[in-house]
């Protein structure tokens, strides 16, 4: 009598995969680079420019904090980008002010040259 032999096939051992780090701050990371964008692309529009330097703060604070996430690259990019903002709308705000100066005659040397003051003196005198 013969025993039947059974052959089993072979299992090859496959290793665990590799623990895949979860997704941290990649909203964070992405809502800094759209408030950069959106900042910088509304920094020199004169009334919208106060809303898009306050969403570039949000940005920028955003931004910071999702440095310490897994995409540490857009987050420095679009905190970059909200700082670029702020600094654009300050510079906007600044050339619009010298702009509306000038046009009302606010800062002329030339318009003050010949205004004279005399016979001013300090002091209330109630009467």
């Amino acid at each position: 009598m013969t025993t039947p032999t059974t052959s089993q096939p072979q299992q090859s051992y496959t290793p665990p995969p590799a623990a895949v780090q979860p997704a941290r701050f990649v909203g964070l990371a992405w809502a800094a680079m759209i408030l950069g964008i959106v900042g910088c692309v509304f920094s020199i529009v004169p009334i919208l420019n106060n809303l898009s330097a306050m969403a570039a703060v949000v940005g920028i604070i955003l931004g910071f904090i999702a440095i310490f996430g897994t995409r540490r690259m857009l987050a420095l990019i679009g905190a970059v980008l909200c700082v670029l903002a702020v600094v654009f709308t300050v510079l906007a705000q600044q050339s619009t002010v010298a702009a509306i100066n000038n046009s009302i005659g606010g800062h002329d040397p030339a318009a003050m040259a010949d205004v004279t003051a005399t016979g001013c003196s300090e002091g209330y005198s109630a009467g």
